[in-house]
């Protein structure tokens, strides 16, 4: 198997990284309507920066939840881009435990960085913890496991009868 540009290897995890922000997306809005919040909250909610108080506004506003998924899933993009390029290449295990890790960093990175600077703190804030670390390790395995397929194929090498095949160490 011919090796994958870096080029695809981001786009691939690029894609991945859409899936895992709209799996991201569903689950905020399942755990609002499970808490009796507004349905429509965390689909605006990215888009503070933009919208400032529009986007904290509750109801249906259709522009407000455009710019909200659309920074959203920018930003799922973007950390699934960063996780083609470093982590393509890997076995399934491997991209699984790394999907985890990098959900958790996502996580961090965000809550501790990237809120505090676009001023939405009390967001970071309001989010039950547990909750926001299951949310985001949820991320990453939907990112891993939509990610996978771009992976390189293991082959292995046929072993004696009774022995354990081993994976081919000459794999293209």
């Amino acid at each position: 198997m011919k090796a994958m540009s870096p080029i695809r290897s981001g786009a691939l995890g690029a894609l991945a990284g859409v899936l895992g922000g709209l799996v991201l997306a569903a689950f905020f809005v399942a755990m609002s309507w499970k808490d009796g919040h507004d349905l429509w909250q965390p689909l605006k909610l990215a888009g503070y920066p933009l919208l400032a108080a529009r986007a904290l506004r509750p109801g249906l506003d259709n522009v407000a939840i455009a710019v909200g998924v659309a920074l959203h899933l920018g930003i799922s993009a973007a950390w699934g881009l960063s996780f083609g390029l470093v982590f393509h290449g890997l076995s399934r295990l491997g991209t699984f435990v790394a999907g985890l890790v990098w959900g958790f960093a996502a996580w961090a990175v965000m809550s501790w960085l990237v809120l505090p600077l676009a001023d939405m703190i009390d967001v970071a804030r309001a989010m039950p913890l547990g909750r926001a670390i299951f949310a985001h390790l949820l991320f990453g395995a939907t990112l891993a496991v939509a990610f996978m397929p771009a992976q390189p194929a293991r082959r292995y090498v046929a072993a004696p009868q009774g022995a354990r095949p081993r994976e081919d160490p000459h794999r293209a």
